[in-house]
């Protein structure tokens, strides 16, 4: 059975948001405070930005309401658990949206303040999922330089388990 676009848009947002919630059970509360330098984000502030970001996203796209204040990091830093339940009510609310969203409307170009550039709806929603990606992936940096293995990058699978890390090795990396 084909799906439609929204439906793999969907999809994959829902895998890569389980994935990049696993790493809460591989954290504690003072891994979040880590930075790699004193000018850079803590591994708390990444991840903050990635749920924040699309919460100002998908309010904007969906609303036209782009309040910047969505996207500003609070100085004092939310609790792991705080930021899961974040994550997850940012999430549910963007899929909401996608469920009603009639599929004609994906091609509509969107001005978004301070973006440089208009593109469609779709481009915008793909452009939530690839911020994720991109930050997770520095993330991911941070985690391995404080000695953690990150989770699989593709697939929700338990923690530590790593075809990638498995593949590599057998293909003689280290």
């Amino acid at each position: 059975m084909k799906r439609s676009e929204l439906e793999d848009l969907t999809e994959h947002l829902e895998r890569y948001r389980s994935i990049t919630l696993q790493l809460f059970d591989l954290v504690g509360e003072e891994d979040l405070r880590w930075r790699p330098r004193p000018d850079q984000y803590s591994l708390g502030q990444q991840l903050l930005h990635i749920a924040q970001a699309e919460d100002r996203f998908a309010h904007g796209l969906f609303e036209g309401d782009w309040t910047f204040d969505r996207v500003r990091l609070p100085r004092e830093l939310p609790t792991a658990e705080e930021m899961k339940v974040f994550f997850r009510d940012v999430r549910t609310y963007t899929l909401e949206q996608l469920s009603t969203l009639d599929p004609a409307e994906l091609g509509r170009v969107i001005e978004v303040p301070d973006a440089p550039v208009e593109h469609s709806l779709r481009s915008w929603l793909w452009f939530i999922l690839e911020h994720e990606l991109h930050h997770r992936g520095q993330v991911w940096g941070y985690l391995r330089t404080m000695g953690h293995t990150p989770p699989f990058y593709a697939i929700p699978l338990p923690l530590g388990e790593r075809p990638d890390v498995k593949a590599r090795e057998e293909l003689g990396g280290f």
